[in-house]
């Protein structure tokens, strides 16, 4: 009697301080605002890292924990991406550093997807995390910028959290044309700020809410949320399109600067298909590396080859990129510049097939915000099109770690809020997630 009554004392403190970590919502917002700082332990280790850690096992201990198909899913296939690192490490013998970096890379996605999922029990709290996040990169672009914040303070320091605090409050917004008015001045900033990618992506988030009211009405079943999502595809290209050439016109014209007017020449500006691949030309060559290794892949920190520098060269001159083809990568790193990509080559099939299927999660979890959150859609839907566009054309590492597993646990979140016939269970475990207040 007297050992389950220790027992049952021990559980209720290590539940006692995780209920104190998330008392009135704090737990999120500090947690958010800890995922910008850093101590360069395993590259880099971040505070919100250090506090998953901390309190991950109280979590498991303590909490009726959240789950899902597509969280176990999920956690199954991080695992196995863990495994594949480690077989490809080992088959390629990989420098041990790097290797070390990157599985605590892998380790803390599942971590912190876990522990979010906890921590957050509603709406409300992912919010409050997101403003955490917002908030904690603006006070880091002062005490702690980024190595490539002096070349450009706007892209590489305040671009993400200032579009992220404005789209927190667009999202908040019932007007519609008050928030259409914030998002344009919102993408303006950013073409003018030469942050391309930003620019179109919350340019895809207005489009997406004009053409939301035309099928406001219609967005409960899936084929309905499927043609929408074609909508959002078509509109995504040809918004592309679009900007593409304001961009070319405004760089041309040296408004953005000399670097972005450089910029433009070299990658093909006016195309908006040739614009991409010039942007993001580490594909020509990161393609070609996993399609000769696609099984095992090369481990961390892959080495370019000759031959694939050659090839790369080839297929830039072949479209026209020429400039960018005579600047020769045959020594150093392999260069990857994409989360799916980087997964395929350091752990082969088993790091590609995660990628993709948290792709369809992140689709899934946008077609049902966009049609169940009113206005407020927009913070998670700008979060997921962001994700999609970083696990294409952007590598996984630093306070991006934090940042992709937060919206994937949104995204988890609201697709089990919005399965009817799990939504009594999922009501009854929110709620027993919660603390008292």
């Amino acid at each position: 009697m007297q050992i389950d009554q220790l027992r049952t004392m021990k559980t209720t403190n290590r539940g006692a301080k995780l209920e104190r970590f998330q008392t009135r919502r704090t737990g999120p917002f500090i947690l958010g605002l800890l995922s910008a700082f850093y101590i360069p332990v395993f590259g880099q280790l971040y505070l919100a890292e250090i506090v998953v850690i901390v309190l991950f096992v109280s979590v498991l201990l303590t909490r009726n924990r959240f789950c899902s198909k597509e969280l176990r899913l999920t956690t199954l296939l991080i695992i196995l991406w863990g495994f594949g690192l480690m077989l490809s490490s080992l088959w390629n013998q990989a420098d041990i550093s790097s290797f070390v970096t990157d599985f605590s890379a892998v380790l803390f996605l599942l971590l912190s997807i876990q522990f979010i999922l906890n921590l957050c029990a509603s709406e409300s709290d992912f919010r409050n995390l997101f403003m955490g996040v917002a908030l904690g990169y603006l006070l880091a672009c002062i005490v702690q910028p980024g190595i490539f914040f002096s070349a450009s303070p706007w892209k590489f320091g305040y671009a993400v959290p200032v579009t992220l605090l404005a789209v927190w409050i667009a999202s908040r917004l019932r007007n519609f044309l008050l928030r259409w008015v914030v998002l344009a001045v919102l993408a303006a900033i950013n073409i003018l700020g030469d942050f391309r990618s930003m620019a179109l992506i919350v340019v895809i988030v207005l489009c997406v809410d004009i053409a939301r009211l035309a099928f406001q009405k219609r967005l409960r079943s899936r084929s309905d949320r499927t043609r929408f999502l074609i909508t959002v595809i078509i509109i995504a290209v040809s918004v592309g399109t679009l900007l593409s050439m304001v961009y070319t016109g405004l760089a041309n014209a040296g408004i953005l600067g000399a670097s972005a007017e450089v910029r433009s020449r070299m990658q093909g500006g006016g195309s908006a298909l040739v614009m991409l691949l010039g942007g993001r030309n580490e594909i020509f060559y990161s393609i070609p590396a996993a399609l000769n290794s696609p099984l095992l892949g090369y481990g961390p920190a892959a080495e370019i080859s000759r031959q694939i520098s050659d090839q790369a060269r080839m297929s830039l001159a072949s479209i026209g990129l020429s400039e960018l083809a005579t600047q020769e990568r045959a020594e150093g790193n392999l260069p990857v510049h994409s989360t799916i990509m980087g997964a395929w080559i350091s752990a082969g099939v088993l790091g590609l097939a995660v990628w993709i299927y948290i792709s369809q999660v992140i689709i899934r979890g946008f077609s049902v915000v966009v049609a169940s959150l009113e206005h407020k859609w927009v913070l998670p839907g700008f979060l997921t099109l962001m994700l999609l566009w970083n696990m294409a054309f952007s590598p996984f590492g630093g306070s991006a770690r934090f940042l992709t597993a937060a919206t994937i646990a949104w995204s988890i979140y609201s697709i089990q809020r919005s399965l009817p016939v799990q939504s009594a269970r999922f009501i009854e475990a929110s709620a027993m997630r919660r603390p008292i207040r």
